[in-house]
């Protein structure tokens, strides 16, 4: 019971900004903007490629919020500047954002994998990451030793070639 409490909550706690986000667009404005779908996407790019290449958490989840609040700021200036309804200022801004977030991160995806720290890991007492511990001092492991290509093929970790390791796809800083 107490595994489907912590999951439940892993699993919809990261909507719960998204959720509040659109009901104060519908309650406040009484009008529909899809900003918040790219924008929200964008903070989780900005958290997980800022946690790949060492930045601890709280930086991370701070440069996110900047991010995303910069995305809705950039989505109101279209709109009250070039009188764009605020529908197709958002819609045009979610595009935007999707290749936003692709260049961000330089891949589809990215692996976070066990050992970096994530919001929860202040709860477990075994854990070795605290809020402000960076995931480069944690998990030297995880950059990568070889740069035999801008592209990161070929490349392998510290400890042995590994093609689900973002980082050795990403390379050291």
């Amino acid at each position: 019971m107490n595994h489907l409490v912590f999951d439940t909550l892993i699993t919809g706690l990261p909507y719960a900004p998204a959720f509040l986000g659109i009901y104060m667009i519908f309650r406040i404005r009484a009008d529909f903007d899809l900003t918040i779908d790219g924008s929200f996407t964008l903070g989780a790019a900005v958290t997980a490629t800022g946690l790949t290449h060492g930045w601890g958490l709280t930086q991370s989840l701070i440069l996110a919020v900047i991010a995303g609040a910069l995305a809705g700021v950039v989505t109101a200036l279209l709109h009250i500047t070039l009188r764009i309804p605020v529908i197709l200022a958002g819609l045009v801004m979610s595009i935007g954002l999707y290749s936003l977030n692709l260049h961000i991160m330089g891949l589809p995806s990215i692996n976070l994998g066990p050992d970096l720290p994530n919001v929860f890991s202040w709860i477990d007492p075994a854990s070795e990451f605290s809020m402000g511990t960076s995931a480069r001092s944690a998990a030297p492991s995880r950059r990568a030793s070889n740069s035999a290509s801008k592209l990161g093929r070929g490349r392998t970790s510290v400890d042995g070639p590994s093609s689900s390791s973002a980082a050795s796809v990403i390379g050291p800083l």
